[in-house]
């Protein structure tokens, strides 16, 4: 059985942290996505 999770959180301004970086989606834009190494 395959184990594939999917997660999709919204919140409103925390796109302003230091904690995203600008990743290309599917459709060529560039969306915030959030960078689990800007942690450490």
């Amino acid at each position: 059985m395959p184990n594939h999770v999917k997660n999709i959180i919204k919140m409103k301004g925390i796109t302003a942290l230091p904690l995203f970086t600008k990743k290309e989606d599917c459709d060529g834009k560039m969306v915030p996505a959030f960078d689990f190494n800007k942690i450490i």
